[in-house]
């Protein structure tokens, strides 16, 4: 056995499960879910069962939830997917498209989730043909949401693929992924006489009396038993200890982080901010002779620095937490401004850093929050997209922008993301700021009413107005003005009347030269199948011709139903195939 399995005392149990979950995971697929109060051990089992899987043969992916990193949607399931990036070339074409828009490896359209899922079991499962794949994910209860999405799919899926999937996240209410059909197995506290055994082996030197008292103390938590016997004298006095729950080992960590250089202090919480562990972000973010001041850290145990891949990590998840929890709000914030500094080239984590170090309305940092969101939502984390543009709206000083931002978080919210209650309150929202309703803002609602109650005549007549005056000058049309006129056709199209219909049409005149896949192209079309000229074919033709490696839903599903009109459905076949596979078809 390894070193880490080696040093384990009282897991036998539990070394025997992961070693069961091992065979399996080789031979078949299987999925395992560790559960534990923090510091209990659950990260050791980890190392152990990464060790048995090396020795076996397996390849092993690692990543692991960060807290201070779960706004950045799919942000560990980019960890996986890395190592893998060489390998992506073996997806198909639209698989391979939706992971690196999702994950920002590429440009391309929004891909719909499970689009995204699909493309990752797809991606596993190829590597997992040449060796058995193991997927380790640690503190997945700090797991941004698209990513928990993505590893409970896989785990229910890896039967027959050679794939193991095994994640550990904390106990408690707030524990992330209770998946259907995937095993649990909890890491309870040791006993008292396998806490004193492990006390021994690591600190002989130490009376027995005192040992027992940090037995006692300590509860079986393995985490707590070495951090209270590594600050206590063989008098039993303990040094930095300052009370607390007898598990709570933060008060340590804090006490000892307390005692660093400030600089140390400062570079610790510019690293717990940021996440990844990536130094050369940091080193971008400091003087260069600034770096030097990580020293103390690294010889308190605090932090682990990987030379060779230019990383670093906290010891253990609490370290990170005493670090943020002991720093004041302005220093957060200060650490929040150079790190969106230096990732000017990655406008959803500068948007975001941006957005936490700001506390008062400034256009400058609304608009790059802005930003983000829209990046999110052509990842496919319209989830994301929708939190980032309330923030945008929040820092907005102009209450147009303002109402102008919640209406496109509503819109996408209803949509995009499915969440009708988070529409319902954004719309809400809107109505408390002062001035006019947003034509996103009227399309959100009419959306809503359609779905939600099915009045498309109400839906109708709250669109009709607001489209007339929204168009009535010359000029490019927004987006929102493309949501509001794509939902007034289908609302017109459940009415069926040509005292519907012919107001649209009119409307529809004030939208030069739209795209094959475009609401005005849409709603043309499905009125008149004359209407489109031999140029329009064409053009319909090439855009057809493009679908195959297109991976926004919503054009593939538009165009397809433009195609249908004029008797070229057979040509979006396959991609439309595609979609509801994965699906994203809509309506």
């Amino acid at each position: 056995m390894g070193d880490t399995r080696a040093g384990l005392v009282g897991r036998d149990a539990e070394l025997a499960a992961l070693r069961a979950f091992l065979d399996d995971a080789r031979s078949d697929g299987a999925a395992l879910l560790l559960t534990g109060d923090p510091g209990v051990g659950k990260t050791a089992l980890l190392d152990a069962a990464v060790d048995t899987a090396a020795d076996a043969g397996m390849r092993v992916i690692r990543g692991s939830g960060i807290e201070f990193e779960s706004e950045l949607g799919f942000a560990v399931l980019h960890q996986l997917v890395l190592p893998l990036a060489a390998e992506l070339d073996r997806l198909p074409e639209s698989q391979r498209a939706a992971l690196e828009v999702a994950l920002g490896l590429g440009a391309g359209n929004a891909p719909s989730q499970i689009a995204v899922l699909n493309a990752a079991l797809g991606l596993f499962a190829e590597a997992a043909a040449d060796d058995p794949l193991l997927l380790v994910i640690d503190d997945l209860h700090v797991v941004d949401q698209p990513s928990i999405a993505a590893i409970g799919f896989i785990a229910r899926r890896v039967l027959g693929r050679r794939i193991g999937v095994l994640a550990v996240r904390r106990s408690g209410p707030d524990g992330a992924l209770r998946p259907t059909g995937v095993a649990e197995l909890d890491v309870a506290p040791l006993t008292d006489a396998d806490s004193l055994r492990l006390l021994a082996r690591r600190f002989a030197h130490l009376p027995k009396r005192v040992l027992s008292s940090v037995a006692d103390d300590a509860q079986g938590n393995p985490l707590a038993l070495l951090e209270f016997a590594g600050t206590t004298g063989a008098s039993g006095e303990r040094a930095g200890w300052v009370g607390g729950p007898a598990r709570d080992v933060n008060a340590l960590f804090s006490a000892r982080i307390g005692r660093l250089p400030d600089r140390t202090r400062d570079l610790l919480l510019l690293a717990a901010l940021e996440g990844s562990g990536d130094l050369r972000i940091l080193q971008s973010a400091i003087a260069p002779e600034g770096f030097d001041d990580l020293a103390p850290a690294e010889r308190d145990h605090l932090v682990i620095v990987a030379e060779d891949d230019h990383t670093m990590r906290f010891r253990h998840p609490l370290v990170r937490s005493a670090v943020v929890d002991g720093s004041t709000a302005e220093q957060r914030r200060a650490a929040h401004r150079r790190l969106a500094d230096v990732l000017a080239d990655r406008p959803d984590r500068r948007g975001v850093h941006l957005a936490k170090s700001t506390t008062t309305p400034d256009e400058s940092v609304a608009s790059v929050v802005e930003v983000a969101a829209q990046t999110r939502l052509r990842r496919g984390d319209p989830g994301g997209a929708v939190a980032l543009l309330r923030r945008a709206a929040e820092l907005s000083p102009d209450t147009g922008d303002g109402r102008r931002r919640l209406s496109q978080a509503a819109y996408v919210a209803a949509w995009t993301a499915g969440e009708l209650d988070t529409s319902h309150e954004l719309l809400d929202a809107i109505k408390g700021v002062p001035g006019g309703q947003p034509i996103g803002a009227t399309a959100a609602a009419a959306l809503l009413v359609l779905v939600t109650e099915g009045d498309a005549d109400t839906a109708y007549t709250m669109l009709m107005p607001a489209l007339e005056a929204a168009t009535s000058v010359d000029g490019p049309r927004t987006g929102d003005v493309e949501d509001a006129l794509f939902t007034l056709t289908l609302a017109a199209d459940y009415l069926g009347g040509r005292e519907y219909w012919q107001p649209l049409m009119d409307l529809v005149g004030r939208f030069p030269d739209p795209s094959p896949a475009s609401a005005a192209t849409l709603a043309r079309v499905h009125h008149d199948l004359g209407s489109m000229d031999n140029e329009q074919l064409r053009r319909l033709d090439a855009a057809i011709d493009r679908l195959r490696d297109e991976s926004d839903t919503d054009i593939v599903i538009r165009t397809a139903l433009v195609a249908s009109y004029v008797d070229r459905l057979p040509g979006c076949r396959e991609s439309v195939t595609r979609v509801i596979r994965d699906g994203g078809a809509v309506g």
